[in-house]
């Protein structure tokens, strides 16, 4: 059942005092990158036309965070890619991640792009369902490897 929430939530772009918040919900996903790490990958992405941040705020309260981007290949459409999407989890089901998501689709169909694309963790069942509530459907399961 979704959080009942009276007061607006309400998107913007990220902006850099919003960094130590967005660390914070970096680290309820499940990873841990310094303050400074996260700042400086914040300004190697806004300088690029082709990166979205956004947050959600309730209360001017950074409850929310998205990122997605333009991937360009061979073998795909041009798309856009939803790296990070995560809500804290005081306020999960609030209605903060549709929101973001809205955010995504209105800046994917700006720039003329007709698919966004995202992955999540096989263990996350509850974002799964959320993502398919918004009409995303599986199309493959793999392995991702780092070296």
């Amino acid at each position: 059942m979704p959080l009942m929430i009276k007061r607006p939530i309400r998107t913007r772009p990220m902006e850099p005092l919003d960094v130590p918040k967005v660390h914070d919900l970096l680290i309820q996903l499940g990873y841990d990158a310094s303050d400074e790490t996260v700042r400086e990958r914040f300004e190697l992405m806004t300088g690029s036309s082709d990166h979205l941040l956004a947050v959600a705020e309730l209360d001017d309260d950074v409850i929310g965070l998205i990122h997605a981007f333009v991937r360009i290949a061979l073998e795909k459409p041009v798309e856009t890619v939803v790296q990070s999407l995560v809500v804290d989890t005081r306020v999960r089901r609030s209605g903060a991640g549709q929101l973001l998501m809205e955010v995504v689709e209105t800046w994917t169909k700006g720039k003329g792009l007709v698919s966004i694309s995202l992955s999540s963790q096989i263990s996350r069942k509850e974002a799964h369902r959320f993502y398919e509530s918004l009409g995303y459907d599986r199309t493959a399961t793999s392995y991702f490897m780092r070296r």
